[in-house]
């Protein structure tokens, strides 16, 4: 299709796909910003903000040229109405929420019928189009190229969560100061995190408390009362419940089973 002149960071209401013909630079997608080169493929979902940097190519000095292609979100719906045998398209490129680059085999495929797509009429730039979306379907391993601005801050959160939990004695860790700590609400956060980790934030600790229990349960030398109190538990009666919870069995029969010596 078009080969287009660089624009500024924006945003489309289409999906646009871009082939790197010539030239070097930097893309930013989603607030992700990485290196690009000759030969890249990068597929963009809609309304991911993104720009295209071209710098000079110093082994050859040309010219940046990326084509683009750019199409509806209900071309797939069509499609599969059409050919109910590519109905996959529909879910697979809805589930599409980052932008994605791809290897050099599939990279090199598309960008020739991308390139030959300026010289053909409407129905053979559609039939173009249709092999292209039915090519990159086919990849297995796509790169993740950036993600959108949403999913960028719930990354940074669940790094920063990740920082507060390695750095937060397990006795101490607890929502309310995690959510503080966060800039969030503790109602909020609980959502976040349950959204993000697959589990609620205290089931998660308790199960990160009881593997530390086994642990230290492993080195030997501790009472059962020692265990639960360095594993961050502050009651014997809930730490038997929780490790029972976790593990199926209490503390004390799962050292017996897996340690000779055992707790006393």
């Amino acid at each position: 299709m078009p080969e287009v002149e660089p624009l500024g960071i924006h945003i489309h209401k289409t999906w646009e796909l871009a082939f790197i013909a010539t030239g070097v630079g930097e893309r930013e997608t989603g607030g992700t910003i990485k290196a690009f080169s000759k030969g890249n493929l990068v597929l963009i979902p809609p309304g991911m903000p993104h720009e295209w940097r071209f710098g000079t190519d110093a082994a050859g000095g040309e010219k940046g040229v990326l084509i683009t292609v750019n199409f509806a979100s209900g071309l797939f719906a069509k499609l599969a109405s059409a050919f109910p045998e590519l109905e996959y398209m529909s879910k697979m490129f809805g589930d599409f929420s980052t932008a994605w680059t791809f290897k050099k085999t599939l990279s090199d495929a598309v960008g020739r019928i991308m390139a030959s797509m300026a010289n053909e009429g409407e129905s053979m730039r559609a039939a173009s189009l249709v092999e292209i979306l039915v090519r990159i379907a086919a990849e297995r391993n796509p790169l993740v190229a950036g993600v959108s601005s949403h999913r960028a801050r719930e990354l940074e959160r669940c790094r920063q969560t990740d920082e507060y939990i390695a750095a937060t004695p397990l006795a101490k860790l607890n929502a309310e100061d995690a959510a503080r700590r966060l800039g969030m609400q503790p109602t909020t956060f609980c959502n976040f995190f349950k959204k993000n980790y697959a589990t609620n934030f205290v089931d998660y600790i308790n199960e990160k408390k009881v593997e530390n229990a086994c642990a230290l349960i492993k080195k030997g030398g501790r009472t059962l009362q020692s265990v639960c109190g360095e594993s961050g538990f502050n009651s014997m009666v809930y730490f038997i419940r929780i490790f029972k919870r976790v593990k199926g069995i209490t503390p004390a029969r799962w050292a017996r089973e897996n340690f000779s010596s055992g707790v006393d």
